[in-house]
């Protein structure tokens, strides 16, 4: 992993951002008469997608929007997804969240899905790539928010700006403090679990509106319910008889003996 990150900071140092690293971009040399010493060497394979940057930054998908592959213009997209299948579980979250200006942390990100994989021996995102023609990859977003938790502004200022964030409903999108709440219930360790009474005094009840109500069913300083329920006094106290469809009968005469 330490020889990845080197050959990644090189490129960075260089202004060049790799695009599309995954395992099977990643090389480890075999024996070489010719050269011995590059046995074990890991090696960066395929710039396809490769962009150089520069500073100030530009957007790097003035040609479209980024679509399956981190590569501008939705006319490549079907072509684009049958070259680099895969591609989608190592993607970085602004970049599935539709993102146009991007830098070189997409790559640390595909890189620590490699080390992440190289531990586990499994993917850590494994979504399911949607295509043709959609460029937001709602699996793969679910798949990251639930190993790594929902985002919030709190700890990703630009989230609000990004297109498909702000265009998805999919995915539960809670405050802060709610998160901190549902965290603290639902500790593996026992002891640590917040208690009831520690729950009641937590920020998301003292801290955030709308303010507990004593009546749950009526929005705070209102008295009309936002939902009516039927009451039991205004059911029927029996059902009505269920018709019971009648059986013609046969006007046809009754068979004779001989």
């Amino acid at each position: 992993m330490w020889q990845l990150l080197n050959g990644l900071n090189y490129l960075h140092q260089n202004w060049i951002m790799h695009r599309d690293l995954k395992p099977s971009n990643v090389l480890v040399m075999a024996h070489d008469d010719s050269d011995p010493d590059s046995q074990g060497r890991v090696r960066v394979a395929d710039f396809g997608l490769a962009r150089i940057f520069q500073a100030p930054l530009r957007s790097l998908a003035e040609n479209g929007i980024v679509v399956t592959i981190w590569c501008g213009g939705q006319q490549h997209l079907a072509r684009a997804s049958s070259w680099h299948g895969g591609s989608c579980r190592y993607r970085a979250p602004e970049l599935l969240l539709g993102a146009r200006h991007y830098t070189r942390a997409v790559d640390v990100w595909a890189a620590g899905c490699i080390l992440a994989e190289l531990c586990t021996l499994r993917p850590l995102f494994q979504g399911t790539e949607l295509k043709p023609n959609n460029p937001f990859q709602s699996d793969q977003v679910d798949r990251i928010f639930k190993v790594l938790g929902h985002p919030d502004t709190a700890t990703w200022p630009q989230l609000p700006h990004l297109p498909h964030w702000a265009n998805n409903n999919n995915n539960v999108r809670l405050p802060a403090e709610a998160w901190d709440l549902l965290a603290r219930m639902l500790e593996y360790d026992p002891v640590a679990r917040i208690t009831a009474e520690e729950a009641l005094a937590h920020p998301y009840f003292t801290h955030h509106a709308p303010a507990p109500t004593a009546n749950v069913l009526c929005a705070p300083g209102s008295t009309v319910p936002l939902v009516k329920y039927t009451k039991r006094t205004d059911m029927p106290v029996s059902l009505p008889p269920i018709p019971i469809p009648m059986v013609p009968q046969s006007s046809a005469p009754a068979a004779t003996g001989p």
